[in-house]
């Protein structure tokens, strides 16, 4: 089966306080995203790797390449105006395969492991979205209410989450709205 990864790397480090957005920093010795990358080559080495960054960011990426000798193949996209504009460049990167993953570039601590049960999900199922259940106490605060909102009905979703090719090259029949 024909697979591809989209890992989005779109930030500017606005929230960070940092010279540099978080995905360049480095960690142990070379930048975070490298880890993300490697992640997936790990997984399957044969498998479509789409880079999206910010533009601006493009020759830093290219000299990051060069300084820590990274050579695994990927394509360079520029990212958009939001998240769901640049996962959308990244999708017009990407031709003939089944299964599209979406990752948040610097969330690098996934195995190829948990990749691999991901995109075996998605294959029998259609899709994959790894979630985990909030154990932290969630409150709903308005201008009219304060209450404590039942925690066995909160998830946060996480990513990567893996999709058919189909459902997210065909807009009109996409029942992912919210990437």
């Amino acid at each position: 089966m024909n697979k591809a990864v989209i890992i989005v790397a779109g930030g500017i480090g606005k929230r960070m306080n940092y010279a540099l957005p978080k995905q360049f920093i480095e960690l142990k010795g070379k930048p975070i995203l490298f880890y993300t990358i490697e992640q997936f080559y790990t997984y399957h080495p044969e498998i479509k790797i789409v880079l999206v960054l910010p533009e601006p960011y493009f020759v830093l990426w290219k000299e990051l390449l060069t300084q820590y000798s990274f050579a695994i193949s990927h394509r360079l996209v520029a990212g958009g105006h939001t998240r769901y504009h640049s996962v959308k460049n990244g999708l017009s990167a990407i031709d003939n395969v089944q299964l599209i993953a979406i990752h948040d570039g610097v969330r690098p601590f996934i195995t190829p492991k948990f990749i691999a049960q991901l995109f075996d999900d998605a294959q029998e199922f259609g899709s994959s979205v790894p979630v985990v259940a909030v154990s932290e106490t969630v409150r709903k605060i308005t201008p009219v209410e304060n209450e404590v909102l039942n925690r066995n009905n909160i998830f946060l979703v996480q990513t990567p989450q893996v999709f058919k090719a189909e459902w997210l090259k065909k807009p009109t029949n996409n029942p992912i709205t919210n990437l």
